[in-house]
């Protein structure tokens, strides 16, 4: 309406284009604001100013700025020519009412003092229509998410008399809620009651009330219940289920209610015939015929139906058939329970993508985005690839909504594609602490942002948008502390390589010795193929090993002045762990060889993945000595019998100085504690010195086999066996001569947290023996 109003003005006055502005004025009904105070705001935002030339293209803008300030509703301008040639402009506006209360009306489960805190909109201020729709869902998800469903939540404007303000009510109309005490069937023959449960979100589950998650009862979603068992049976034929009636039995409290669902299973339907009729000229059904698998004289089953959709429909997709439809048409004999389904294809034509336009990246580069696009301008519009995109996209992390739509042109053989973004907040500032059995407990301050650009860090603040990532994390704790920094490329120039740079500084208290850590790493890492990675890198150490807690003259074991002092030296008689101590430089180049086909990175339920690691130090790059190291690290994920997930892993490790010098302890292996040998001490499995202290070994052999279970959506709860051991010696494996253990616990979903008790049944050290169960309990947290 105000374009119009502007686009008006201006052609009343088209002869007088070069006409200058005599003067503006406001006009405002509003009877509690100062005219003149008003009339200088407006003035500092347009540039249609007093004596300035008139341009109704700059009277636009003018418009438009001023809506954007947030504090007119509606904002109408008025021009008047004047005698001596120059025209005369008036505002005409509508402030937003200033909110001066806000309150709640209705409330009763959850006080004033609690629904307020959820608010956003504030008093004393301009009235936001939108906030107020957000503070709206923000009350009605508090009750939601407590159990109160079909709650709603309703906003009331209260003009205060004789002002322009108003006072804001939410006005809560709040429904009871009861538990869930039990979900029955009655009717039910093809399913066992305990998969009907297990289909459906109305059910009762026992961890709920331990963790006082709640199991509240919510009758919205009986419909949806319902539509889940219709599927549920469609997958074994039975068309004409149906749920007659759902009966909800309530305790006298009103705090309980039974839920049982009357269910009318009817008869199987048997396929009668299958046909393919065909909308185009690109495949005959004969063509098709052959990748469908439903067929006359089997038993119906929804889910090969579906598979015959998914499979009709990427034969044409490859192809850039983008308006394609294809569905199925049911044709059912009730008397003889007999369903004749028709697949219906209408092809449209091939197209091509035109253009690629984005919206809603304010922050991200354009080129951020469409690199990581597996379609490009020119290409057959294949869906496949266009929902390969979109998933790319969101795994950036960089938005919170990414939708790719096709978009018709001028010719039905070309297609444009809009991806409409919406961008979320891409640096994160934590402060928080932790605990782990390993490292004790530790305090960290880390600032992250995962869209850096490092071109923008001096120009053009904030730095972000280049789809890098910068990050600076400063630990301390009483065990260890730590500060790092680094930066990420990941397309470096314009190539699909990684680019990882970090700096470091690190200190770590063992109970034997301290071990600093200061240097650099620069590693380059580019695929393979699609599941494979290969990496190389350098990596500049300098490291200090010092305060170590061993007598004086610990080599003379047998002198006996000092024998009193320490054990009964346990294998090793000619080493001691005070001759590590100095400064070493111990800079490596470092190769890698990765593959990973696991379903998901947290909580992966089939796949596998495995590392092939090298690291060679030499006195050519400044190190102690020519040491090589060797790893070979997989873990493979099997999912079983209810959610269940067998989890195994192997890792073999070498390391051998090949200038016939020993390897520094730092380069050595260990095992035992919550990331190796679970039920032993952290570093105690192999080799020590005569004062029982972890000497390290230059192989190590672990392995784990771990059963899982989901406890709901929000825990695992897991049995393992773990077995390995560290050997002084390179390439000295003896799998005859391990050490194992076994275990219990559990790991949380929504936090980083693991509680694992293992419990030793072999041992193949004499300094483990009489070993009794560690428990490993790490948790990080931030606040």
């Amino acid at each position: 309406m105000r374009l119009a109003a502007v686009l008006l003005v201006g052609l009343c006055v088209a002869a007088a284009q070069a006409a200058r502005i005599s003067d503006v004025l406001v006009r405002c009904d509003a009877p509690d604001l100062d005219p003149e105070s008003l009339r200088q705001l407006i003035l500092g935002s347009i540039r249609s100013t007093p004596g300035t030339e008139f341009r109704p293209k700059i009277l636009s803008d003018d418009v438009k700025r001023l809506y954007g300030l947030g504090t007119f509703s509606d904002v109408r301008t008025e021009l008047t020519e004047q005698s001596d040639g120059q025209v005369l402009l008036v505002f005409i506006v509508s402030p937003r009412p200033t909110v001066r209360k806000i309150l709640v009306e209705g409330n009763k489960h959850y006080k004033d003092k609690k629904l307020l805190a959820l608010i956003s909109q504030q008093t004393k201020a301009p009235l936001d229509q939108v906030q107020l729709s957000k503070d709206k869902v923000a009350i009605a998800d508090k009750y939601r998410n407590a159990g109160y469903y079909g709650t709603t939540v309703a906003t009331e404007l209260r003009p205060v008399k004789g002002t322009s303000s108003v006072d804001v009510v939410f006005i809560v109309k709040e429904m009871p809620r009861a538990k869930l005490k039990k979900v029955f069937f009655a009717g039910n023959t093809v399913f066992k009651s305990e998969e009907l449960r297990k289909a459906i979100h109305t059910r009762r589950q026992w961890w709920r009330y331990v963790f006082r998650f709640g199991n509240y009862f919510n009758e919205r979603a009986l419909a949806l219940d319902k539509d889940s068992l219709q599927e549920l049976y469609a997958t074994k034929g039975y068309l004409d289920f149906n749920v007659d009636t759902v009966e909800k039995r309530f305790s006298k409290n009103r705090k309980w209610v039974t839920v049982v669902f009357h269910i009318n299973e009817g008869q199987p339907y048997d396929v009668s015939n299958v046909s393919i009729a065909i909308e185009g000229d690109r495949f005959t059904a004969a063509e098709l015929r052959q990748h469908i698998k439903l067929a006359a004289g089997e038993r119906y089953s929804s889910t090969v139906q579906k598979k015959d959709i998914k499979d009709l429909r990427d034969i044409y997709e490859r192809l850039g058939y983008i308006d394609l439809r294809c569905y199925p048409v049911h044709d059912r004999n009730a008397a003889k329970h007999t369903v004749a389904v028709t697949y219906r294809i209408r092809e449209g034509l091939p197209a091509r993508i035109r253009d690629i336009f984005m919206v809603g990246n304010e922050v991200t580069r354009d080129r951020v985005i469409r690199r990581e696009l597996a379609i490009q301008p020119g290409d057959l519009a294949n869906m496949n690839l266009i929902r390969t995109s979109q998933k790319r996209l969101k795994n950036l992390n960089y938005f919170e909504s990414v939708e790719i739509t096709p978009v018709d042109t001028e010719r039905d053989d070309l297609k444009d594609l809009r991806i409409q973004l919406a961008e979320k907040r891409t640096g994160v500032f934590s402060v928080g602490a932790g605990f782990s059995t390993d490292d004790s407990v530790l305090g960290f301050v880390e600032l992250t942002e995962n869209n850096f650009d490092i071109s923008r860090l001096f120009r053009n603040w904030p730095p972000k948008g280049g789809g890098q990532r910068m990050r600076l994390r400063l630990s301390l704790g009483t065990e260890r502390s730590d500060v790092r920094l680094s930066f990420t490329e990941p397309w470096l120039m314009g190539q699909r390589l990684r680019l990882n740079v970090e700096l470091f500084a690190s200190t770590r208290s063992y109970d034997e010795y301290d071990q600093s850590d200061t240097g650099f790493g620069v590693t380059i890492t580019r695929p393979l193929k699609t599941f494979w990675r290969q990496s190389i890198g350098v990596r500049v150490d300098q490291v200090t090993l010092d305060d170590f807690d061993s007598p004086p003259n610990v080599r003379n074991y047998n002198d006996p002045s000092i024998a009193h002092s320490w054990p009964t030296i346990p294998r090793y008689e000619d080493r001691s762990l005070i001759e590590e101590e100095g400064d070493y430089w111990a800079n490596r180049l470092i190769f890698g060889l990765a593959r990973d086909t696991r379903d998901d990175f947290m909580y992966p339920r089939h796949g596998s993945k495995l590392n092939f690691g090298a690291e060679l130090e030499s006195a050519i790059l400044g190190s102690y000595s020519d040491i090589v190291r060797l790893d070979a690290r997989g873990s493979k994920f099997v999912p079983l019998f209810q959610r269940s997930v067998l989890r195994l892993r192997g890792e073999v490790s070498v390391a051998e100085d090949i200038a016939g010098d020993d390897v520094a302890i730092f380069d050595r292996y260990f095992a035992g504690g919550s990331s190796s040998l679970r039920g032993f001490d952290f570093r105690e499995v192999g080799p020590v010195d005569a004062g029982d202290n972890p000497l390290g070994g230059k192989s190590r052999l672990l392995s784990t086999i771990e059963l899982a279970r989901p406890v709901g959506d929000f825990m695992y709860i897991h049995v393992f066996m773990d077995a390995g051991n560290v050997w002084e010696d390179s390439f000295e494996f003896s799998p005859s001569d391990l050490n194992a253990s076994i275990g219990i616990g559990f790991q949380l979903m929504a936090l980083p947290l693991r509680l694992d008790y293992g419990f030793p049944i072999i041992t193949s050290w004499d300094h483990l023996e009489g070993q009794s169960g560690q428990i490993h309990f790490n948790i990080g947290y931030s606040f």
